[in-house]
């Protein structure tokens, strides 16, 4: 895990690149990096909020969004033991959770 994280932080673009032309993809990054973490760790929640985050950031994030949408739909479903009402719920919860964000 150690060395996949550092080789993320690592990428020739990031250190060439963005510190150049596109100043703040890295907070940008950073941001959704964090998040992919979360949604490996199965929080989703903070992932949600990490995520969105980055997209109210800098909307360059918006290529990440739909593979955020059905890992943390994906997790709404395990953590609900397979149950659609159940899994509803999760996915209200995560919803509100990306709104309340929105709204800060």
């Amino acid at each position: 895990r150690v060395a996949a994280v550092l080789l993320l932080w690592l990428l020739p673009p990031l250190l060439l690149i963005d510190h150049g032309h596109f100043q703040y993809n890295g907070v940008c990054f950073g941001l959704c990096l964090a998040a992919a973490g979360c949604v490996a760790q199965g929080r989703k929640l903070a992932a949600g909020v990490l995520f969105t985050s980055a997209l109210l950031f800098k909307q360059i994030a918006l290529y990440f969004a739909p593979a955020f949408f059905f890992g943390i739909l994906a997790l709404c479903w395990r953590q609900s033991g397979g149950g659609l009402v159940a899994a509803a719920g999760h996915v209200a919860m995560t919803g509100a959770v990306v709104l309340s964000t929105i709204a800060l």
